[in-house]
């Protein structure tokens, strides 16, 4: 089990460890969040144009099996991946805290703390 905010550092940054499914679940639930994103200023009817090209194009899905994947909505979705993901691929996964805080960096790559500001080029 693993908290939000390592949860969504390997979301972000360990997606090449998602299986074929999950893939597919994380494609079908960004592309419905630019479909609902209310900013675009879409009628009802280009959405569903644009809803209809989505399938079509595979940004979207119909397939029982990859809704399954998102039927306890998305953040239940995310913690079962990077569970699965830590638990098949631990030794692929680099966990980047700070020498000084010892907490989590934004990237593995990150060399400032985004806690204390500590650095460590």
């Amino acid at each position: 089990m693993t908290d939000k905010e390592t949860t969504q550092y390997i979301i972000s940054h360990y997606g090449t460890l998602f299986n074929i499914n999950e893939k597919l679940a994380f494609k079908h639930q960004q592309s419905l969040l630019k479909l609902d994103d209310p900013s675009g200023g879409l009628s009802e009817v280009q959405k569903e144009r644009r809803r209809d090209l989505y399938l079509r194009q595979g940004w979207l899905t119909n397939n029982a099996e990859i809704l399954n994947l998102l039927q306890n909505g998305y953040e239940h979705f995310e913690l079962k991946v990077a569970s699965r993901i830590l638990t098949e691929h631990k030794d692929q996964v680099f966990f980047n805290f700070c020498p000084q805080c010892a907490k989590l960096a934004r990237t593995p790559q990150a060399r400032q703390c985004r806690h204390c500001n500590h650095d460590w080029h």
